[in-house]
């Protein structure tokens, strides 16, 4: 009996002091991550069937990576959430590009790496930064000292250029222009860069050098009155713009007033041809214009200035006026009151009431050159004829004529002097006179 007290008494105390040890043991259990996983990466485009390196305007790539556990033989049996996933991306360097992956809220990668979501899921969108050709992206996954790989994706991103078929310059035809001297004119010149029936953007549209100024070639970086600006104002060194999300390319032209450029003005008017041209390697056209052996497509925007003519009164500087004959001599016939003409030999002249003599005024601006559209008014201080015309608006050479007939004197014993005049008036108010220039004409009977 003794026996099988001190047996139970070792039993119970064995279990008192395992019971004991596990209540007071403070280190916790530590269980190690012994999971399989798999990662895979899967690739599409949004938008389109070929991603082009439009900088995602209409199409770009997608990266989807899954981070799933599985079964010894390869069986899924859930996501793995909140799970870091580590990204290598690889491109040709060389280009000069820095193309990267980019969360789907568009915010960048830290340390190139990504949390997977509640599906176990990293979404990435590929940015382009202009960049095209192939692209490889593989990804990593650490768990319990292991490194789990996926195998590597890879994809294409092709060049913009394969999608441009045409460049549609957009014309305008600007009338009542300001020109003022001090101030400079800007306008924007623009064409659309097209695919069919499509837009196409992030293409580089390029200004020739040449530009046509009224039918006349001129290059364009010679001019002291024209320069070319970017949307922003800041002037051009490289003549080139990049299409919009519109496929819009806009060039500022800026002109700058002043005596050489009105004297290009031909009747108020002014003609611009401004070629341009789109070229790179990716072009499918067959067309090589400056034949360096790089496809290019090309077209002219035309722009055409009427200004108004106000602005062609502000560059007014003379105002000349010849009359021809300066002297008109009467010869009365003793028989009748009718008389008969001669011409002496000083640029006078003898002639009857049907005689004429002629007005010619000359609009020029500081060069001496005329100034086309400027109407001129006619005068004498003495109603001794008529005119055939008056307030005669100046041609190209800026000139306007105008003839004094039927002219009569009330009396044969004396000469008379008429003066002729020739004026300007101020459009915005007609009793104001900008510029006046008279000659005399002496009448007279003999």
């Amino acid at each position: 009996m003794h026996k099988l007290n001190l047996k139970l008494y070792s039993l119970l105390t064995s279990i008192f002091l395992l019971l004991n040890l596990s209540c007071e043991d403070d280190y916790p259990v530590i269980f190690e991550n012994n999971n399989l996983y798999s990662i895979e990466l899967t690739h599409n485009v949004v938008n389109g069937e070929k991603d082009y390196n439009d900088n995602g305007v209409f199409d770009r790539s997608e990266i989807i990576a899954n981070l799933n556990i599985v079964s010894s033989n390869g069986t899924v049996i859930e996501p793995s959430i909140n799970s870091e996933i580590e990204f290598e991306v690889i491109f040709n360097t060389n280009t000069g590009y820095s193309p990267y992956l980019a969360l789907s809220d568009g915010s960048s990668l830290i340390n190139n790496t990504a949390t997977t979501d509640s599906q176990g899921r990293v979404i990435l969108n590929w940015i382009d930064g202009n960049y095209h050709g192939e692209v490889t992206v593989i990804c990593y996954f650490n768990s319990a000292e292991q490194e789990w790989t996926s195998e590597p994706l890879n994809f294409t991103v092709y060049s913009v250029y394969d999608k441009v078929t045409e460049l549609a310059p957009v014309p305008q035809d600007l009338s009542d222009v300001q020109l003022n001297v001090g101030t400079i004119w800007t306008n924007p010149l623009t064409t659309v860069v097209k695919q069919n029936e499509t837009v196409v953007p992030n293409i580089s549209v390029n200004i020739s050098d040449t530009i046509y100024i009224n039918g006349q070639p001129e290059i364009s970086k010679e001019l002291n009155y024209l320069y070319f600006t970017d949307i922003l104002g800041t002037t051009l060194t490289e003549y080139t713009a990049q299409s919009d999300s519109s496929g819009i390319s806009t060039f500022n032209i800026n002109l700058i007033p002043d005596d050489e450029l009105s004297t290009i003005f031909q009747n108020n008017e002014l003609f611009i041809e401004q070629p341009i041209y789109v070229e790179n390697d990716s072009l499918n056209s067959i067309l090589d214009f400056n034949n360096n052996g790089v496809p290019d497509l090309r077209g002219v925007i035309n722009l055409r200035i009427s200004t108004s003519t106000a602005n062609s009164f502000s560059v007014i500087e003379t105002l000349l006026l010849d009359v021809n004959p300066d002297q008109f001599i009467i010869i009365e016939e003793n028989n009748d009151n009718s008389s008969i003409g001669e011409e002496n030999n000083d640029n006078s002249s003898t002639g009857s009431s049907d005689d004429n003599v002629l007005l010619t005024a000359t609009v020029r601006d500081v060069n001496g050159s005329g100034i086309a559209g400027i109407p001129v008014r006619f005068s004498t201080s003495d109603i001794y004829g008529t005119f055939t015309t008056n307030n005669v608006v100046s041609g190209s050479d800026g000139t306007s004529q105008t003839t004094l007939q039927n002219i009569v004197v009330p009396s044969a014993s004396q000469m008379y002097e008429m003066t002729l005049t020739a004026d300007i008036l101020d459009p915005s108010d007609s009793n104001q006179i900008l510029k006046t220039v008279s000659q005399n004409l002496q009448v007279g009977y003999q």
